[in-house]
């Protein structure tokens, strides 16, 4: 599910349906935070493999530009002022790369946390009350429609030009019967509705709290990077100039 507006979007109102699986599919969708927090991690991970190897590069440059003064060279005062400006710009960059694996552990740790999170979300309370809605609804209408298929049986022997009492008699009996057994699942379907209804009510509520924070800590990642880098442009960008 894309990322909503979760503070004017109830999902105790929504996520009801015939087959009842709403709680599967908010399970679902916690299940695919996982994989965006996965995906945000990796792209992290590999920016950071790209600034080390950037720094790696700089680094030999540093040490290119230092040899250059230490051995003598005529360009050697411009040679030193860019000695200074390739130093303060890798303590720029050093700064960077330690932003960046800072922000690749919080990204670990709240995957970890995550990950914690949705198991203690499936809720074999609530998963026993999905389940028995969902057969429960079905022995429903298969009851409700094998009493109305006996009454339509039984209709069709009275209307008969020879009427069989003891087929009539039979089939009244089995109308019966069905119509007790329909009683009973219709009875049962309430009960079981009302629990089912208040548990899903309150996995509703369980799983927006965790949307609500976790699409609040996904845009703080991103936010968190795209400062570091807009940090490290602006110092870089103000030591040239």
């Amino acid at each position: 599910m894309a990322a909503v507006d979760t503070i004017d979007y109830d999902y105790a109102h929504h996520f009801w349906g015939e087959k009842h699986l709403g709680f599967h599919v908010l399970y679902e969708n916690m299940k695919h935070g996982e994989e965006t927090v996965n995906e945000i991690g990796q792209f992290i991970k590999e920016r950071l493999a790209m600034e080390e190897e950037y720094g790696k590069m700089f680094t030999k440059t540093l040490n290119r530009v230092s040899s250059f003064v230490s051995n003598g060279s005529s360009l050697e005062c411009g040679w030193t002022l860019a000695k200074g400006t390739f130093e303060l710009l890798a303590e720029i960059h050093i700064m960077l790369v330690k932003n960046l694996q800072d922000l690749g552990k919080e990204i670990a740790k709240y995957k970890d946390e995550l990950t914690k999170t949705r198991k203690e979300a499936k809720q074999q309370d609530i998963i026993d009350a999905v389940n028995l809605m969902q057969t429960t609804t079905t022995c429903l209408q298969k009851s409700k429609e094998t009493y109305f298929a006996r009454c339509n049986e039984l209709d069709k022997l009275k209307k008969e030009s020879n009427v069989n009492l003891k087929e009539v008699s039979k089939m009244e009996s089995k109308m019966l019967k069905s119509k007790e057994e329909y009683r009973a699942y219709v009875d049962k379907y309430e009960t079981v509705r009302v629990d089912f209804e208040e548990k899903m009510e309150r996995a509703c509520k369980m799983f927006q709290s965790h949307d609500r924070s976790h699409f609040a800590a996904l845009q703080q990642f991103l936010l968190m990077y795209a400062t570091h880098h807009q940090e490290a442009t602006i110092a870089a960008q103000q030591l040239v100039n």
